[in-house]
């Protein structure tokens, strides 16, 4: 490969590949690719395929804002509503995992799977439960010191709300892999790919197609 030189111009013959459009070299069988994102940049230096990457982008957003529904139903019923702090982190994980459920399956794994199963549903339950068991017993001992040492409410909530975000932020990758292996997987498809990422051309590269 070798980079485009003076020679891509506005006369070359335009021709439309897999990777995206591109201009024909005169005399050569040769396409400059014009259009590559930088998410496919990326996988090509860190050897993974586009498709994971904008899975993992799209469930990082479904993250973004579950977490964010998660918070807000948490410190209402902890700030607000002066529930107890552990019973007050199961109902909102509880709203969190069925919105994000259906956020990942419905957009960030979409095409892999038509309509929801039980065997999802109850493998991502699970998932979601045994994060659920680490973030309520992290937020009740969070909330027990907080009490102890006679914090403020406000204090006492913020305290309870950082923990519940470290805690599933700690999980995050293993669930993604998870989800990504076996949960998602499209019918068919093998647990996990051992064969060589196929590289896409970088903007400004010339690759042979004949």
């Amino acid at each position: 490969m070798k980079p485009c030189g003076g020679n891509c111009n506005s006369s070359h013959e335009l021709h439309r590949g897999e990777g995206g459009v591109g201009s024909r070299a005169p005399g050569a069988g040769k396409v400059f690719t014009l259009r590559v994102t930088a998410t496919e940049r990326l996988g090509r230096r860190v050897g993974i395929s586009f498709d994971v990457l904008r899975r993992l982008g799209r469930y990082g957003a479904v993250s973004i804002i579950t977490s964010l529904v998660v918070m807000s139903v948490l410190g209402v019923l902890v700030g607000v509503i002066d529930a107890p702090a552990g019973w007050s982190n199961v109902a909102a994980t509880c709203v969190g995992i069925a919105l994000s459920y259906e956020l990942n399956r419905r957009w960030a794994w979409a095409g892999r799977t038509e309509r929801r199963t039980t065997a999802q549903v109850v493998s991502f339950t699970t998932i979601n439960l045994t994060g659920l068991v680490v973030s309520t017993v992290a937020v009740h001992t969070t909330a027990v010191m907080a009490s102890q040492h006679h914090l403020t409410r406000l204090v006492r909530t913020g305290a309870v709300e950082s923990v519940n975000l470290a805690a599933w932020g700690a999980l995050w990758v293993v669930q993604f892999l998870l989800l990504d292996r076996f949960v998602f997987r499209a019918r068919g498809e093998p647990i996990a790919s051992t064969g060589p990422v196929t590289a896409r051309p970088i903007d400004g590269e010339y690759v042979e197609v004949g």
